[in-house]
C-alpha cells in the first residue's frame, strides 16, 4: 500500500510540476527578418538592434507578447515562412507591394522609403538616367528592388541580401545595386566600409509595413498602435534617432 501511495504521489508531482512549466511559458511573437542596418542589426555586443527592433520589442508588450524573438529567413521565402507558421509576422523594412498584400494582410504604413541605385564614385561622374539599362546590377532576391527592375525589363543578379548587393558593387563584380535609400543613408557615410560607393539615382518612393498572415487579428491591432505611436511621438523618436522617414 505504501509503495502503490508512492507511486501515485510520483505522478501527482510529476504533473504538477508539468503544469507549472506551462505557466510560466513566455508568449513570444516570432518576427521574420534579415540583417538590414538601419532597420534590423547587431550591436557591438550582438544583440540586435535599429528601428524595426526596438518599434517590434516596444509594440509587442502592447499586442499582449511578454517576448520577441527575431528570426532570420530567406526574403525570397517570406510569404511562405509567414503562411507555414515559422513565423508570425514580417517586419524588416518591409515594401508594401500588391503581391505583398496578395499573400498576407498588412498594416498601414509607418516609414517612408525609396530605391535608390548606387555605383562607384567614378562611374557616378558619367551616370544618366540611360546608364542603369547598360551596367551589371546586384539586387536582393525577393525584394522590392527586383520587381521594379523586372518592370522596367532590365536585367540583373540576383543576392540574398541588399548587404551582399553592396559588397557586389563595392569589389567590382557589379557595377550597381538598387537598395532602400533607408540603408543608403546609413552605409555610405564618409569612413565607412562603403564610403567609396554613392547613390546615383533614386527611382521610385515607398512605405514600409508589416504582413501578418491572411485574418489575423493581429492587424487591425497593430494598426492602432501604428496610430498611435505616431500621436504620441514615439515613432518619431525612432526616426530620428536611426534616420528614418516617418509615414504620414
Amino acid at each position: 500500500m505504501k509503495r502503490m501511495l508512492a507511486l501515485v504521489m510520483a505522478v501527482v508531482l510529476c504533473f504538477g510540476m508539468m503544469a507549472f512549466a506551462g505557466c510560466g511559458k513566455k508568449n513570444v511573437l516570432k518576427v521574420g527578418m534579415t540583417e538590414y542596418d538601419p532597420m534590423n542589426y547587431k550591436d557591438d555586443k550582438g544583440e540586435w538592434t535599429g528601428f524595426d527592433t526596438e518599434f517590434a520589442q516596444k509594440a509587442a508588450k502592447d499586442l499582449g507578447y511578454d517576448d520577441v524573438e527575431f528570426i532570420i529567413i530567406d526574403w525570397d521565402n517570406k510569404l511562405n515562412e509567414l503562411e507555414s507558421g515559422a513565423i508570425d509576422c514580417i517586419w524588416n523594412g518591409m515594401t508594401i507591394t500588391d503581391k505583398i498584400k496578395a499573400g498576407a494582410d498588412v498594416t498601414d504604413p509607418y516609414a517612408k522609403n525609396a530605391q535608390v541605385v548606387v555605383v562607384n564614385k567614378d562611374l557616378k561622374a558619367t551616370y544618366t538616367a540611360d546608364t542603369l539599362k547598360t551596367l551589371k546590377i546586384a539586387v536582393e532576391n525577393g525584394g522590392a528592388a527586383a520587381g521594379i527592375l523586372e518592370e522596367m525589363n532590365i536585367s540583373f543578379t540576383p543576392v540574398k541580401t541588399q548587404i551582399d548587393a553592396l559588397t557586389e558593387v563595392k569589389s567590382g563584380a557589379s557595377q550597381a545595386c538598387l537598395i532602400d535609400i533607408t540603408m543608403a543613408n546609413n552605409m555610405l557615410v564618409e569612413g565607412g566600409n562603403y564610403a567609396n560607393l554613392v547613390v546615383a539615382e533614386e527611382l521610385a518612393e515607398e512605405e514600409y509595413g508589416i504582413a501578418f498572415k491572411k485574418g489575423s487579428e493581429l492587424t487591425v491591432k497593430m494598426n492602432e498602435i501604428i496610430k498611435n505611436y505616431k500621436a504620441d511621438g514615439t515613432l518619431e523618436a525612432f526616426g530620428k534617432k536611426y534616420d528614418v522617414a516617418i509615414a504620414d
